[in-house]
């Protein structure tokens, strides 16, 4: 049959103590009856591959397998809600971006330059925004055209403005416009 370990007294414990390392004593685990939660006093190993498992059909799971760690939701959404920033710290300098195992983005650290990086080919990167209540495209980076910018209305600048192709130059210094011409 089962065992069952039982405290039937109102808002008590029940803990879990060994040795502390130093000849005393020390609490490892508390199943609290006053504020009905289970607490970890001390560290715990899970050994590589062994899963903390979440939900009724254990559809979420964190785990390490020697190598590498993983997050696993095989169900809905995994939301991250901070109090205040999310911070993403890649030691190798990239962080990837995939739909069903497949590379479609990443962001790199790129000799401390950040840089936006569409990986698959021709694949546009795209700038929307919300405006007066629909979703438009600002501004299409063309990667299939040499990543050439298509803005969905005007380009404003604060300061001159030099746009230069290959046989001439229109440059403006928000006084005169010029048209420059190069044999």
């Amino acid at each position: 049959g089962d065992l069952f370990i039982s405290n039937f007294a109102d808002d008590k414990d029940i803990i879990f103590r060994s040795d502390d390392g130093s000849g005393g004593l020390a609490e490892y685990l508390r199943i609290d009856g006053g504020i009905v939660k289970t607490v970890f006093s001390k560290n715990f190993v899970a050994s590589d591959n062994v899963k903390g498992q979440f939900g009724n059909s254990a559809d979420m799971s964190i785990y390490h397998d020697g190598s590498n760690s993983y997050i696993k939701n095989d169900t809905g959404n995994l939301q991250f809600d901070a109090a205040n920033d999310i911070i993403i710290d890649a030691g190798g300098g990239d962080v990837a971006f995939r739909d069903d195992s497949v590379e479609f983005g990443r962001i790199l650290n790129t000799s401390g330059s950040m840089t936006l990086h569409a990986v698959t080919q021709d694949t546009d990167i795209l700038f929307r925004g919300n405006d007066g209540g629909s979703t438009i495209t600002a501004l299409t980076l063309d990667m299939s055209n040499a990543g050439q910018a298509n803005f969905n209305n005007d380009v404003r600048a604060g300061g001159d403005l030099r746009l230069t192709g290959g046989s001439g130059n229109i440059r403006s210094d928000n006084t005169f416009q010029f048209l420059e011409h190069s044999s």
